[in-house]
């Protein structure tokens, strides 16, 4: 029983970062459920045992690469954008999940428990109204292609992102791991503030890709 619920808490984990990055960027949620759900359940699989043997940190990147070869080779998203994706993801998944924890007081939970099952169906909820209103506002970027033969020409700004989401991956994977590994989480609250900083430069980046984008379709087009 153990087993299944926390298959079933990883399951909606994973789903809340696909639910975030494919709408974040624009992608279809009805056409893609099925594959959804099947990296969802391949990725949280091997996670259990892991967590048992207290290899957390290995659970930590296992995820993170099953994901990111998720996101190349079934989601059909080019290298680059694969790992910036899958890094936003991750970032406001996090974010949701930290503060909804903060405000419930619950900085001190067992990964393995029942209230972190609840916690995490809690997350999901509020992920999916958060993403059903972004799709009914059409909120969304739109310079990631799905398609694995598109090249990405390294701008400047591809480089800043690049940059960013190295920094990004090594302050999550130490955030989290140090998560689980020390259990209180109130003292990675300075992390997860620098975090929040990530993702507005992020977003700034993001705005700056779409702007340049729509003004050379302007000019592709005959625009103003």
């Amino acid at each position: 029983m153990e087993f299944v619920l926390y298959l079933l808490g990883g399951v909606l984990d994973i789903l809340s970062v696909l639910l975030l990055i494919l709408t974040l960027f624009g992608f279809g949620i009805r056409d893609n459920l099925k594959y959804m759900l099947f990296v969802s359940v391949l990725i949280v699989l091997p996670s259990y045992p892991l967590r048992i043997l207290e290899l957390d940190a290995v659970d930590i990147i296992a995820h993170t690469i099953l994901l990111f070869l998720s996101l190349r080779m079934i989601f059909l998203i080019p290298l680059l954008y694969a790992f910036l994706v899958m890094i936003i993801g991750y970032i406001v998944f996090v974010l949701i999940q930290y503060f909804l924890l903060l405000g419930a007081g619950e900085l001190d939970i067992d990964p393995l428990s029942i209230k972190a099952r609840i916690y995490q169906a809690v997350t999901f909820l509020i992920i999916a109204g958060i993403c059903y209103f972004l799709r009914r506002k059409k909120l969304h970027f739109s310079f990631v292609p799905d398609d694995l033969r598109t090249r990405v020409k390294l701008t400047t700004i591809h480089r800043q992102l690049v940059v960013l989401s190295v920094f990004a991956f090594f302050l999550l994977i130490y955030g989290l791991t140090h998560a689980y590994y020390i259990g209180d989480l109130l003292i990675l609250l300075p992390i997860f503030y620098i975090v929040i900083g990530v993702f507005v430069l992020f977003l700034i980046l993001f705005i700056k890709i779409e702007y340049k984008r729509g003004r050379e379709r302007r000019k592709k087009y005959g625009g103003v």
